[in-house]
């Protein structure tokens, strides 16, 4: 998701387990990374949407609007972080001689970076 050069799987399951932390226990398949292909952007765009026209009220959750977006500065705050370290170490990469971009060896960083708290701004 969001480079076709780079094997990105190990790191968008990463992503994929910290937005399912933060998120309400009704995790709604739309949120869910691997619908956002090709266009991985989206949900930083229309968050607010998604949640309103895909999770109805049940028993388990009556005011799904509010729980969703309880958490919803925190997913956009995760996904943000995801796309600027992902292409922050493809910078580097580029710009750097000695250091080569492994996503697979990025991934207990890129775990430490997401349970960050997110900055007050």
């Amino acid at each position: 998701m969001g480079c076709v050069q780079y094997n990105l799987s190990g790191l968008e399951r990463v992503l994929h387990d910290r937005l399912r932390e933060i998120s309400p226990r009704t995790w709604h398949k739309s949120m869910h990374p691997d619908t956002w292909k090709p266009t991985p952007w989206y949900p930083l765009l229309a968050l607010k949407r998604v949640e309103q026209n895909t999770v109805k009220p049940s028993k388990s959750l009556p005011k799904p609007n509010e729980a969703f977006s309880k958490s919803r500065s925190a997913r956009e705050w995760v996904i943000g972080l995801y796309f600027w370290t992902v292409w922050k170490w493809r910078m580097k990469e580029a710009n750097e001689p000695g250091f080569r971009f492994l996503p697979v060896r990025q991934e207990n960083v890129l775990q430490e970076i997401l349970a960050a708290e997110p900055l007050d701004t």
